[in-house]
């Protein structure tokens, strides 16, 4: 008798959003499905605290190529990864409740004054190092050890004239424990999602250090994050024709790079994949650059959902929010993938009109455009996280 499992696949209408499927998540989050979003920064933040309500297996891939604020520093210092905005996703998941441990919560929230003298914050690093620090206190044995030892290593690592004004002691932490593992991110982010309670998972696409860069219309080729997104830095004020990824700090030497192995494996796990809205090419278009990346998506057979911007993107200037899932999908269709297999819809707000060129160009491609509720009721023109969050997991 064969005990083995057959794999179906079912075609069917839903009604979105489903109050049935979401009440069942909603009672029994550890069950719920695994949505995958490629995404980087603070945009998904509603929806990544939103969603734990209903699944704690939520997949996060994060790009780890930021080089503005105090990420810049430490990338500087240690010619390794970004992890700001891993960080900050793993705290948008984490548990605040009494369940969870909300001193670590704090700790990792924390920032040190970005107007102290240097000396004052070194002693307060060498505080926490020995756990003698207010915020380190409360922590009970051995998580106090643990943290502080990646406290101590990060010391003892630290360059005489690095800058800590401002720094956040995750990205402390974390950067400790990278160098304390041989420069693997994945331990990190593993014992950091148990110290806090993370409910989901959260995976760097790549755990080395390279840096995304764009060549624009004009020709001009630009080099670094934070010189792209327009929020460190004024806007581009010009259309991006390509972005790739540079093994060099500073100048564009375009490299190929592997998508970690965690991420992959990741992948073929999703049970719905989401491109989210947020900076386009730095916090999605980054994410799907890596070998491997595309074909793990194609070989999944999941539905693949895209949500553009409903505000308007610095890094998209002079293009149609539909018209960047065309962009979306030539990024994604490599080595002769199919469209089919890595988008199936493009979700807009109702709020705004779609230019029908386009809506034209991704039918052809078999990809549907379909109107929804994603803002509720305000004029800013920003998402509902819980509207997106039930849209999703109704997809599932």
């Amino acid at each position: 008798m064969n005990n083995s499992g057959s794999e179906v696949v079912i075609s069917r209408k839903i009604t979105v959003p489903c109050p049935v499927k979401l009440e069942r998540f909603r009672r029994n989050p550890d069950l719920g499905p695994g949505v995958l979003f490629f995404s980087g920064g603070s945009a998904l933040k509603g929806v990544s605290e939103e969603i734990t309500e209903y699944t704690h297996n939520s997949i996060h891939i994060m790009t780890s190529f930021d080089s503005g604020g105090s990420s810049a520093e430490i990338r500087k210092a240690f010619r390794m990864l970004s992890v700001g905005d891993i960080r900050a996703r793993l705290i948008s998941l984490a548990d605040r409740s009494f369940r969870g441990n909300p001193e670590i919560y704090a700790l990792f929230s924390h920032r040190l004054s970005k107007d102290s003298e240097a000396q004052v914050l070194k002693n307060q690093l060498h505080q926490l190092s020995r756990g003698t620090h207010p915020l380190m206190k409360k922590i009970q044995q051995p998580l106090k050890d643990i943290i502080s030892t990646h406290f101590d290593y990060f010391l003892k690592n630290m360059p005489t004239e690095f800058n800590l004004r401002g720094a956040s002691l995750g990205n402390l932490i974390l950067t400790g424990g990278f160098l304390n593992n041989n420069r693997k991110i994945e331990p990190v982010i593993y014992l950091f999602s148990r110290l806090v309670e993370v409910r989901g998972n959260v995976c760097a696409v790549t755990d080395s250090d390279y840096q995304l860069a764009a060549i624009c219309e004009d020709g001009e080729i630009i080099v670094g994050q934070h010189e792209i997104t327009g929020k460190e830095v004024a806007p581009l004020g010009k259309k991006i024709s390509r972005v790739f990824i540079s093994g060099h700090p500073s100048l564009a030497k375009e490299i190929e790079i592997k998508a970690s192995s965690r991420a992959l494996s990741l992948i073929s796990q999703a049970e719905l994949v989401v491109y989210s809205f947020g900076s386009f090419y730095s916090s999605l278009i980054a994410n799907i650059l890596p070998d491997g990346i595309s074909q793990a998506i194609s070989e999944n057979s999941c539905p693949k959902v895209y949500i553009p911007n409903t505000t308007e993107d610095p890094e998209l200037y002079g293009v149609d929010p539909v018209e960047s899932a065309l962009i979306l999908l030539e990024y994604l269709k490599k080595n002769g993938i199919r469209t089919a297999d890595v988008l199936n819809t493009v979700f807009v707000d109702r709020k705004y009109t779609p230019t029908k060129k386009y809506i034209s160009h991704l039918k052809k491609e078999g990809v549907n455009v379909v109107s929804v509720n994603l803002t509720g009721d305000n004029t800013s023109g920003f998402f509902s996280p819980s509207r997106v969050t039930q849209l999703l997991l109704s997809l599932c």
